[in-house]
């Protein structure tokens, strides 16, 4: 039932713009990795707290298990994400751009008055030599990754698109419940 009206069917739980329906399970391992970084829970004696242990995640997936997803669904996730009430949303996908789907999507996100930040990519490369999308939106943040000694981390993409460089290296966080890749996949560092 679509308690809310908001064209959603029992997602009170996160939607999953994938396969359509109100189970977002994250079965690649990347998205519960980075929403731990940023929400898991704090001050509770167990495991990792996150940088914000204070704030809700609001649970959507737009990205395929295998860790592939179409520009519609994402751009769906963000709008989505926007006009149900998020304050920052998190992008930690990309691939080659420009797009203007997505550009268009972030900008009706920000006039709603949400932060959407997006990573810059995992390749070690200068991001003016390609656009990485959706990082390097005007209005967005992008970030990369530093390495433990607060260098850039190698793998980071890096350039003036570049709006944050956060920890990225051998950071400890959640895992999901559902994961079905092995324990030592290599998901990605920034976020």
């Amino acid at each position: 039932m679509d308690d809310d009206g908001n064209g959603y069917v029992d997602d009170v739980h996160g939607w999953d713009f994938v396969d359509g329906d109100a189970v977002p399970e994250d079965r690649y391992g990347h998205g519960t990795h980075v929403a731990g970084i940023a929400a898991a829970v704090g001050n509770d004696a167990i495991g990792v707290a996150g940088v914000a242990f204070g704030a809700r995640v609001m649970p959507l997936k737009g990205i395929t298990d295998g860790g592939f997803g179409y520009i519609s669904d994402l751009a769906e996730a963000i709008l989505y994400a926007a006009e149900n009430g998020a304050d920052v949303i998190n992008n930690s996908w990309g691939g080659f751009g420009p797009d203007n789907l997505i550009f268009e999507t972030i900008d009706a996100a920000n006039a709603l008055g949400t932060v959407v930040v997006s990573a810059a990519g995992n390749d070690g490369r200068m991001t003016s030599s390609y656009l990485w999308l959706p990082g390097g939106h005007p209005r967005g943040l992008t970030a990369g990754a530093t390495a433990s000694d607060g260098s850039r981390a190698g793998f980071s993409n890096y350039g003036f698109e570049l709006s944050v460089l956060a920890p990225g290296v051998d950071i400890l966080s959640t895992r999901s419940s559902h994961e079905v890749f092995p324990a030592d996949l290599d998901v990605g560092g920034d976020w």
